[in-house]
């Protein structure tokens, strides 16, 4: 791919501020390399690799996700893609996303394989590299990944695309795409809207601050987050939008430590590429829990 079609490709999917950063990234892909992404939560990481196996291009492609519940089968089927023979002129690439949570012998597992198989081309996410094992991160090209700028998300959605805070790269493109399919643009909001939700979680000193009574309240809760969904949005839009409301005082919910805790545990899967959609529904029940016990 000529690096003005790459740099046009890397546009549709980061905006034109990371652009050049993505095709250099890709560029970097090259048989034997260790390509380390290192960039916060919700900054793009998942989306990006994904795309950068794509751009590379007729590369035999193995994906490991550190977060799934059989990370260990996982690793051992790299273990054999790796060792298997390659053909004179082919490229085989192995994805680990989300490497800093790894632990024990997957660890150790992934140091083997970086060292052994110097044909193979390594791409890695992390969010921090400082829980990695040293020797570990001394064998990658650890390339920091910026957080997308809302420039960047509104070239992402196109005309009358307003996003702030609360809209993750993988919401924007989702919703892009729904755009292209449906032959018209909508107009993002600055953040998902939750109203149902914070009604029936309550606030503090009055309960649950919306009219109805409670079986009332968790049944327009369900309803908007099967109208969010439907929307494009993630569970992790959801939290983060819920949890700015939060830093913003214009939530005060019953328990707001135990609020905010269980927001910070579902963080930590809301953002996988392959999550269930339950997930939201799971997260709303939980927090409505919280605040009728």
């Amino acid at each position: 791919m000529k690096n003005i079609e790459l740099l046009r490709a890397c546009e549709e999917v980061v905006g034109p501020g990371r652009a050049s950063w993505l095709s250099g990234a890709v560029n970097k892909v090259v048989p034997g390399s260790r390509v380390m992404v290192l960039g916060s939560r919700r900054s793009g990481k998942t989306t990006i690799l994904r795309k950068m196996a794509e751009l590379v291009g007729g590369a035999e492609t193995h994906i490991v996700e550190a977060f799934d519940a059989n990370i260990s089968d996982q690793m051992a089927r790299l273990v054999v893609a790796c060792a298997a023979p390659l053909h004179p002129g082919r490229h085989r690439l192995a994805l680990v996303d989300d490497v800093e949570c790894l632990t024990g012998n997957d660890v150790t597992t992934l140091r083997g394989l970086l060292r052994n198989h110097p044909r193979v081309s390594f791409l890695l996410t992390t969010s921090t590299v400082a829980g990695l094992q040293e020797s570990l991160v001394a064998q990658c090209n650890v390339m920091e990944l910026v957080m997308p700028r809302v420039e960047d998300l509104r070239a992402l959605g196109g005309e009358g695309c307003v996003p702030k805070r609360g809209m993750s790269v993988a919401a924007a493109l989702n919703q892009t795409k729904a755009c292209q399919l449906v032959g018209k643009r909508v107009r993002w909001r600055s953040r998902c809207e939750t109203p149902a939700i914070v009604a029936a979680v309550g606030c503090h000193g009055n309960g649950a601050a919306g009219g109805g009574g409670g079986g009332e309240r968790i049944v327009s809760a369900m309803e908007e987050v099967r109208r969010l969904l439907h929307d494009g949005w993630c569970c992790g839009d959801v939290i983060e939008t819920l949890h700015n409301h939060l830093v913003d005082g214009e939530w005060d919910p019953p328990l707001d430590t135990s609020v905010a805790m269980i927001l910070l545990r579902f963080a930590g899967h809301a953002d996988r590429p392959d999550m269930y959609t339950s997930l939201t529904y799971l997260l709303v029940l939980e927090l409505i829990a919280l605040g009728v016990s």
